[in-house]
């Protein structure tokens, strides 16, 4: 990033005043990002995306509802709708969209055949 400075002197670091500026927006970002998604509740479900076609499907049908959508691989986790996130995941595996809403019912329609069931599994 522009005008960004990152220098060492000896064991301290010094972090140029827009460094900081921009470090306190982001934490203060997430802090409001953390305390929003408190307030509301979360629905949780079990998706598979079989392939690159599948994860622009599921992207296009997700940026249509106004919902902040996580998907979690083991450790990692992302944001649902970004592209690069996505398409950088493994395919074929059970991962889970958290749904930061008190009810989601009309995107859990709208995404039904991604979802885990009895029919829809790994392989």
């Amino acid at each position: 990033m522009a005008g960004l400075e990152l220098k060492s002197v000896g064991e301290v670091i010094i972090i140029s005043c827009e460094m900081w500026e921009h470090m306190n927006g982001l934490n203060y970002i997430s802090r409001f990002r953390n305390y929003r998604e408190r307030k509301q509740g979360m629905i949780s479900k079990n998706i598979i995306l079989k392939n690159q076609k599948e994860i622009i499907e599921f992207i296009s049908i997700i940026e249509r509802y106004p919902y902040s959508i996580m998907i979690s691989e083991g450790h990692c986790t992302m944001n649902a709708k970004s592209i690069l996130g996505m398409l950088a995941i493994s395919f074929h595996r059970i991962m889970t969209m958290n749904i930061h809403a008190d009810s989601a019912d009309d995107l859990l329609e709208a995404v039904s055949k991604f979802i885990c069931n009895e029919y829809r599994q790994v392989g």
